[in-house]
């Protein structure tokens, strides 16, 4: 199970390597073709789409991979909810779509929010059978199904953005992403659903603390853009988001793709007598070598990466992208907390930490908006964020022991091996500096500073961990999960 599951992970890590290349040459095309007040627009206008979207949702897929259960009634009741669920979300983007562009004053708003709401409604059609490759961990076919719409909406944003140097590019790729997911949902799984509520009970009380869960991420992750829009403007939050997203990247591309696996390696495991509980700690210490050198060389390298990728327009985004990229090394503790928490059935306990994370942030958004200083607004969210994995650790613990001991030599090693690396960095002058060259040398620079800081912080956490005798932690659970992931690879190469 632990293999597959890696399996899996790998699979999810690698969609997301892959999209997000395709992503950041899509950044670095429309950067150059649009103004940061388009960002702004399409990221606000997306942000309220997806507020709404967030009320009405149900966390369907989630109560299915959860359930023993896999009759086909199920699924066929759980496409009916999520069918209404898809035509009640449009239809309330669509009527609020008016007086939120006459809200902000900006009439280009509206039509945004008028395409966004036609694209919730088309979401619903799906065919939800498709998390069947979750529950049975065939995480290729879910590769596919992230990938193919992902590479087609790059097409064709790009390609707009080339022709029309509009911020009409950005939501032309988000509607052809989405028409195409839809199709191949029923391409890829035979299944064709019903429209039915025979099974709404099964999948009511699940859901309803997956819905009232997602009304607090949802403010989780969008407060920035209502708070911070009025307060600094369309071109600063544009710049502000934007930097945040890259900054995060470790853990959007390495840390929630992993816990999306896992989610079901962990259910698959509760199904056979193991308590999830014990398998927090060692996932996150592995997740924290994994990724805390990552985020170290995307923040030392932050003004290489606005140089090369945005240009100059983008300057004051450096700070706020080497800001978020530190949160690497507290954002595992959340996301693992949530994702056993979830997956053992305890999802109005991940609510209640999820909720007072929201509230907090909130406030400390509010807090900073008013000094219109951007990396002040990133700190604030970093130390919410702290506040955000006690109080998961505090939810988790009240469903079993967790034994800190068993960790804390790993995650040493990983501080030490990073915190290393982050002086040679800060003394030697190659991190955190303010960047004026062309783009090509900024990124040729840029990347292999970035590059041998990853390499530099796992050779020496690998070094660290020979001359204390290699015990058990991180290193001997990835170095077991590599080799046996190599194993299965070349039997199944053997096989073919």
């Amino acid at each position: 199970m632990t293999s597959r599951t890696a399996v899996g992970v790998t699979w999810m890590i690698a969609w997301r390597i892959v999209t997000r290349g395709l992503g950041l040459i899509s950044t670095l095309i429309l950067a150059r073709l649009l103004v940061p007040a388009d960002f702004g627009l399409v990221a606000f206008a997306a942000s309220f789409a997806a507020a709404v979207d967030s009320l009405s949702e149900l966390g369907l897929q989630a109560a299915l991979v959860r359930q023993s259960d896999n009759d086909a009634s199920l699924y066929d009741t759980a496409f009916t909810m999520q069918a209404i669920r898809g035509l009640v979300t449009g239809a309330v983007v669509a009527l609020i779509a008016w007086g939120a562009s006459a809200l902000l004053g900006d009439p280009r708003l509206l039509p945004i929010l008028l395409v966004l709401a036609a694209v919730a409604a088309a979401a619903g059609l799906e065919n939800i059978a498709v998390v069947r490759f979750q529950r049975e961990l065939r995480f290729d076919m879910e590769f596919r199904l992230l990938f193919v719409p992902r590479v087609l909406q790059f097409i064709m944003a790009t390609g707009a953005a080339v022709l029309l140097r509009s911020y009409w590019a950005m939501v032309i790729g988000i509607v052809a992403g989405r028409i195409v997911r839809l199709i191949m949902t029923y391409l890829i799984q035979p299944h064709r659903p019903r429209l039915t509520l025979a099974r709404w009970r099964d999948l009511a009380g699940f859901s309803f603390w997956s819905w009232v869960s997602s009304l607090a991420y949802m403010i989780w992750n969008r407060c920035d853009a209502f708070v911070l829009g009025p307060a600094l403007g369309m071109g600063q939050l544009g710049i502000f988001m934007l930097s945040m997203e890259i900054g995060l990247l470790p853990t959007s591309e390495l840390v929630d793709p992993a816990a999306r696996a896992l989610y079901a390696g962990v259910a698959a495991a509760q199904h056979r007598g193991t308590d999830p509980v014990g398998l927090a700690l060692p996932l996150m210490a592995a997740l924290m070598m994994l990724v805390v050198p990552v985020g170290l060389g995307i923040s030392a390298t932050s003004g290489y990466l606005v140089a090369g990728l945005l240009g100059p327009t983008w300057l004051v985004g450096a700070p706020v992208i080497a800001i978020f990229a530190m949160l690497t090394v507290i954002t595992p503790i959340p996301f693992i907390c949530a994702t056993v928490l979830n997956a053992a059935g305890h999802v109005r306990d991940s609510f209640w930490a999820v909720a007072g994370a929201a509230l907090v942030r909130v406030g400390a958004v509010f807090a900073v908006a008013g000094y219109h200083r951007l990396d002040l607004a990133a700190m604030a969210i970093c130390v919410v964020v702290v506040v955000e994995a006690v109080l998961f650790v505090v939810q988790l613990r009240r469903h079993g022991q967790l034994d800190w001991r068993e960790i804390v030599p790993g995650v040493f090693r990983t501080s030490a091996a990073c915190g290393v690396v982050a002086a040679l960095l800060w003394l030697s002058g190659l991190g955190w500096q303010r960047v004026d060259m062309s783009s090509v040398e900024a990124l040729l620079i840029g990347g292999s500073i970035g590059l041998a800081c990853i390499i530099a912080c796992i050779g020496l956490q690998m070094a660290f961990w020979a001359l204390a005798g290699r015990p058990r932690g991180p290193e001997a659970t990835l170095s077991g999960i590599a080799l046996d992931f190599a194993v299965r690879m070349q039997q199944r190469a053997g096989v073919t």
